[in-house]
């Protein structure tokens, strides 16, 4: 895989992201699991708003700078969503009956627990010569392993595109054809089923990929490059007080497709990214939060002693 930055250019990257767009309340309780009460009065625990995998990794991306089309399908009655917002919604469409909603439960532990309802998303198939206008524009395509992303994959294999795949789970038949697909993979240590090293060498001995980051939340993360064929621990980074980590795997990956799109470099990629979410989980949103590339690099000097 090479980047526009390893090949000489400085422009930034042009992506193409599909997955979930979903109406969003989040919730703090006291701990989890909630224990019964008819009516809990807490001021400043619940906050509204628009999220999904998706759309948080698109808006994360245009904050830093890239071109991005946003592919995805909200309710016919909902186009409104998209009037303010300054994400493109040329590849939108508002076909299904509801948009996806979720509620999302978390603590001061960081555990969540979440509900959703992707209403008719799973069922609707996403105009295939729309995605085909967009892979063309495309250096990257991030998908999502919805069942409507699943026709993508043998659209983007035909491009020589690179490929990410934001993972929420490895359960569905159809998971291993993204795992089979992609180049970069990401996925947090809540959806998985083994002890973190033994996922990572088990996925990377039998798939292909180039890349694989399991986000571990407060214990960091692991990365593994084939590369250099290693598993690499990095730590949790600490830049303020931790208010809310919904979103936080998608602003990691956001970051760390940015910074790797444009440097070629994944150990710098993710050392950015590391920073980028540790900034975000101190706002409450899963599309809030984000820093600007200059406010991180005064960051990189204070975290990484970039120049000792």
């Amino acid at each position: 895989l090479t980047s526009n930055k390893a090949q000489g250019e400085d422009a930034m990257g042009r992506f193409l992201v599909a997955g979930i767009i979903q109406r969003e309340t989040i919730v703090k309780v006291p701990s989890l699991p909630i224990q019964y009460s008819r009516i809990t009065r807490c001021d400043e625990t619940v906050f509204g708003g628009i999220g999904g995998d998706a759309y948080n990794v698109a808006n994360a991306l245009k904050w830093l700078g890239d071109e991005v089309d946003l592919l995805s399908m909200i309710g016919e009655r909902d186009g409104h969503l998209f009037e303010t917002k300054h994400l493109d919604r040329e590849y939108v469409f508002a076909n299904l009956k509801q948009t996806p909603a979720a509620v999302i439960f978390y603590d001061n532990e960081r555990k969540q627990q979440i509900f959703e309802d992707v209403k008719d998303l799973e069922d609707t198939p996403y105009d295939i010569t729309r995605f085909e206008h967009a892979l063309e524009k495309a250096d990257v395509v991030v998908l999502s392993n919805n069942r409507f992303c699943e026709p993508f994959l043998e659209k983007v294999r035909e491009s020589g595109k690179k490929l990410a795949v934001n993972f929420n789970g490895i359960k569905e038949e159809r998971d291993y054809k993204f795992l089979e697909a992609a180049d970069i993979v990401y996925i947090s240590d809540d959806e998985i089923d083994y002890e973190p090293y033994e996922a990572m060498r088990k996925l990377s001995s039998e798939y292909s990929m180039d890349c694989i980051i399991l986000g571990m939340g407060k214990s960091g993360l692991l990365m593994y490059t084939r590369e250099d064929d290693m598993i690499v621990p990095y730590a949790y980074v600490h830049i303020q007080e931790v208010k809310n980590t919904v979103g936080a795997g998608n602003a990691l990956l956001s970051c760390f497709l940015h910074y790797y799109e444009k440097t070629g470099n994944y150990k710098e990629a993710v050392k950015y990214a590391l920073m980028f979410a540790a900034y975000k989980i101190g706002y409450i949103g899963t599309s809030k939060g984000f820093m600007t590339e200059q406010e991180m690099e005064q960051w990189y000097d204070l975290i990484w002693n970039r120049y000792n």
